[in-house]
Formats: C-alpha cells, sequence, structure tokens
C-alpha cells in the first residue's frame, strides 16, 4: 500500500514537472515572439519633407488633348488670315439641238464662262478675318486653361503614383503582419491544446490570416499592373510622407481673361456686316453658234443683303449675360469644391491624430503589462501583450489606408489651386505638436450666408468659435451643425466674414 503510495505521488509530482516545464516553454515561446515583433511596429509620428518630392514633374504634350487643339485653331486661324476671298468660277455649256439662247438671242452650240470673284464680305476677305480672330481669341483661351488641363493629367499621373507607392508600404506592413500572425496562431494553438484559452480566439486569427493572404495577393496584382505606368521618380520610393495643408497659402485664381475672349468673340459673331455680301468679278465669255464664235470680257458687282427684322443687339446682350453667369457660376463651383477638399483633408488628418491617441493607449498597455509580467511571468500577460502587438498592427494598416484618402484629397486640391509646386500648400505633419487653435466671432451677416459661414469654419479645421449670447438664429444654426461654441457679452475675436473676405482678397475674387 505504502509502495502505491509513493508511486501515485511520484507520478503526480512527474506530471507537474512537465507541466510546469511545457508552461515555461509557452511564456518563453510569447516572450520571444513580442520581443522579435516589437521593434517593427513604429508609428510615424512625425516626418520630413523631402525637397524632391514632386507632384508630378513632367507632362507628354501629345497626352494632352487641350495643347493639340489649341495648336489647331493656331493652323486654322492663319489658314483664314492668308485667304483674301478669290473664288474662281468656270462654266461649259453644250447645246444639242441648236436650241434658241434667249440670252444671247441667237442659236448656241456651246458656250464657256471662267470668272474671277473677289468677295469683300461674307465668305470673303472682312468675313476670314472675323473668323481668323475668333479662332485666334479661341486658341488664347485654351492656353489659358492649359495649366488647368495640365493638371488634370498631373492629378491622373500622381494617382497612379502615390497608388502605387502606398501600396508597396501595404505590402511590407501586411507581409510583416501575416508573419506575426502565422506564429501567434502556433502560439494559440498550443495554448488551446492545453486547454487555457477557447477555440474562438484561434478562429479569428485563423480569419485574419485569410484576410491578409487575399489582400496581399491583390495588391501586389495591382502593382504589377501599375509599374509600366509609374514615373520614375516613384518606382524606388519606399514611402510618403503624411502632410497637411498651409490654409494660408491656398490661393484660386479666376480666369477672367477667358471672359473678356469670349465677349469679344460674341460681338465678332454678331457683326452687322456678317450677313451683307458684297464682291467684284471680271468674267471671260466663249460663245459659238451657227454663225461663228466670238470671245468677250465682263466686269461687275455683286450686293446681296437679306430684307428682316435684326434684333442683333438683344441677342448680344443675351449673350453677354449668359457668359458673365456661366463664369461666376464655375467661380463658385470651384471655390466650393476647394471648401469641400480642404474640410474632407481636415476630417482625415483629425482621423490620423485619433489613431496616434489609440496608438498611446494601447503603448501605456504594453509599457504597464510589461512590467506585470515580470512579476506574474504566466501565460495570461504574454497573450494580453501579443493582442495588443495585433491591435497595433492594425493601427498602423488604418493609418495607411488614412494616407491613401490624404493623398486623393490632396490631389484635388492642388488641382484646383494655382500654386506653382506643392511645396507652397503642404507642410509635414507632427503628431506631437500641439495645435493652436484659432479663434473666430460668427454672426449673422448681409453678404454671407450662415450655412456658408459654417461651412468655412469646417473648412478652417480645429477653431474656437464665439456667438453673442442673445444671437439664438447663429446658435440653433451651430447646433445643428454639431459645432461647438462659447456664449460671450460682446464679440472680440475676429469675425468669419471678414475672415472669409481675407481670403477672397487672397485670391482675387470679389464676393
Amino acid at each position: 500500500m505504502k509502495t502505491n503510495t509513493l508511486l501515485l505521488g511520484s507520478i503526480f509530482l512527474m506530471a507537474l514537472n512537465l507541466s510546469a516545464q511545457n508552461l515555461g516553454d509557452l511564456i518563453k515561446e510569447s516572450e520571444s515572439l513580442f520581443q522579435k515583433t516589437r521593434p517593427l511596429l513604429v508609428f510615424p509620428k512625425s516626418t520630413k519633407f523631402d525637397p524632391k518630392f514632386d507632384f508630378y514633374s513632367e507632362i507628354d504634350t501629345t497626352k494632352n488633348v487641350n495643347f493639340l487643339e489649341s495648336e489647331l485653331k493656331k493652323i486654322q486661324s492663319q489658314q483664314f488670315k492668308k485667304d483674301i476671298g478669290l473664288v474662281f468660277k468656270a462654266n461649259a455649256q453644250y447645246n444639242f439641238r441648236n436650241s434658241f439662247d434667249e440670252e444671247t438671242n441667237n442659236f448656241n452650240i456651246g458656250r464657256v464662262r471662267a470668272e474671277l470673284e473677289w468677295n469683300i464680305l461674307r465668305s470673303g476677305y472682312t468675313h476670314n478675318r472675323t473668323l481668323s480672330k475668333r479662332l485666334e481669341n479661341e486658341m488664347y483661351m485654351l492656353q489659358e486653361e492649359q495649366v488647368e488641363a495640365e493638371r488634370i493629367l498631373m492629378r491622373r499621373q500622381f494617382r497612379i503614383d502615390y497608388t502605387y507607392v502606398i501600396n508597396s508600404e501595404k505590402i511590407d506592413h501586411l507581409t510583416k503582419f501575416l508573419r506575426f500572425e502565422n506564429e501567434y496562431f502556433d502560439f494559440l494553438n498550443k495554448l488551446y491544446f492545453k486547454k487555457y484559452i477557447k477555440r474562438e480566439r484561434l478562429i479569428e486569427v485563423s480569419q485574419q490570416i485569410h484576410v491578409l493572404k487575399n489582400q496581399l495577393e491583390t495588391l501586389k496584382k495591382t502593382n504589377l499592373l501599375l509599374k509600366d505606368s509609374v514615373s520614375l521618380p516613384y518606382q524606388n520610393r519606399k514611402s510618403l510622407p503624411f502632410l497637411k495643408l498651409r490654409l494660408d497659402s491656398l490661393s484660386y485664381a479666376s480666369q477672367t481673361a477667358n471672359l473678356e475672349l469670349q465677349k469679344e468673340n460674341v460681338y465678332l459673331q454678331h457683326k452687322a456686316i456678317n450677313d451683307l455680301n458684297f464682291s467684284f468679278y471680271v468674267q471671260e465669255n466663249f460663245n459659238y453658234s451657227r454663225v461663228g464664235h466670238r470671245f468677250f470680257p465682263a466686269v461687275g458687282v455683286r450686293f446681296r443683303a437679306p430684307i428682316r427684322f435684326n434684333h442683333r443687339k438683344k441677342v448680344i446682350d443675351a449673350k453677354l449675360k449668359i457668359l458673365a453667369a456661366q463664369h461666376i457660376d464655375k467661380s463658385v463651383g470651384e471655390y466650393n469644391q476647394i471648401i469641400t477638399w480642404v474640410g474632407g483633408y481636415n476630417e482625415k488628418l483629425k482621423d490620423v491624430r485619433n489613431q496616434y491617441k489609440g496608438w498611446k493607449v494601447l503603448e501605456e498597455r504594453i509599457r504597464i503589462l510589461t512590467v506585470l509580467k515580470s512579476e506574474l511571468d504566466n501565460q495570461e500577460t504574454g497573450v494580453l501583450l501579443l493582442e495588443l502587438l495585433e491591435e497595433e498592427f492594425k493601427v498602423l494598416e488604418n493609418m495607411l489606408q488614412l494616407k491613401r484618402q490624404l493623398y486623393t484629397t490632396l490631389s484635388h486640391v492642388y488641382e484646383l489651386t494655382r500654386a506653382s509646386n506643392i511645396e507652397a500648400i503642404v507642410t509635414p505633419v507632427d503628431l506631437t505638436e500641439k495645435t493652436e487653435q484659432n479663434k473666430y466671432s460668427i454672426s449673422k451677416s448681409l453678404i454671407y450666408s450662415l450655412d456658408f459661414q459654417i461651412q468655412f469654419l469646417k473648412a478652417k479645421g480645429s477653431v474656437k468659435i464665439e456667438v453673442h449670447e442673445q444671437d439664438l438664429k447663429t446658435q440653433e444654426a451651430l447646433n445643428k451643425a454639431n459645432i461647438n461654441f462659447e456664449l460671450v457679452k460682446e464679440l472680440s475675436s475676429v469675425s468669419v466674414e471678414k475672415a472669409i473676405q481675407k481670403e477672397l482678397n487672397q485670391i482675387h475674387i470679389e464676393p
């Protein structure tokens, strides 16, 4: 009996020793995985702006339809300018039955007429000069729009470039993430085999591995398709910086020159003499009849004018009003686009800062758990640390997605503005810096509606807002827009109306 007791005790002690040994191995394995993975996770708190960074260096003119149309207008204008309105006419007639020709009062067998006509007005010298001037104006208008056309091509090319670079960043990140998840899954599988965790956690990690594999496959195929179209400076680029807009440097140039040229073309199109025909001609005639044949020259003048009621001035006035309305509508539309894109950019930057706050929370929890792990030395703290590393991988993945959205918005902002280079409107983001909030006061304006003022404030980003305590209408509008504000007895900060006026003065647009 005593022998059996000793045998059972020995077996129990051996089991405890084996279990403790296996648990110690698992703890070491989790610590090794943690130590190996932690250096790979670096949050981009601040970035330096590379002076070599360029939106797009060179535009291929063969791809620029605007440039090609401008060249066509130039050739057509030169062609009309060289056309002085000379027209050659020839007419031959043979009479098979020798019938009586009332025009010549004879029995003509045949007749030949050659004529050289010089058109002065319609379809002639003056008309061609007018057409040449209109085409020349259209050419200048296309040249004025050249910057806009080039920036559209820039934005399209830049989208290919930054997509390729950010995809490369994400491929590198997801490769590290997948490697970690595979090792993490093996570790969890051992814990599950020892009954330390439930099966649900294994299923979650397994699903995450499957998603990562699909993402990597898609990104690699996408980059393979894009590689031949990527600009040379971006082919070997490893990453792109986080940037913020310099709102004070944004400007929008209105194309007033085009409006004046369009007005001039309206006047040229409806000149009073455009409907009049006037020409000189010289003829040489040859008539062949039964009695003989004869040559005789002739000169003459032709004039034709339509008889109708003309509303030319009213038509011109109507077209000029339409042009002015279209120009205002386009200017306001593009400026509203800038407000929309800038507001969207600031919202994305706010998301980036929120991700940084989440990152700091994760870092603090890791620091605390690391201290606890040195004291507790059990598998639970090891699992929690690895879970936090997994969360940090996801935060960095979210940052790459936000970076893609930021660059998409940035490309649209740069297209709409008239900045000479991208350095003029952006600056690197430092997530550790404390941003100073500008202070504005908002009230009813005779020039700008409350809705427009609120849109302007949203585009400005992080600002403090003052409202007079008796201005209930403005308070209601701000509450509806979910904007926080401060009630004051007397407005002391810069008004939104003046801030808008300052922006308009910078971009040379009158309200």
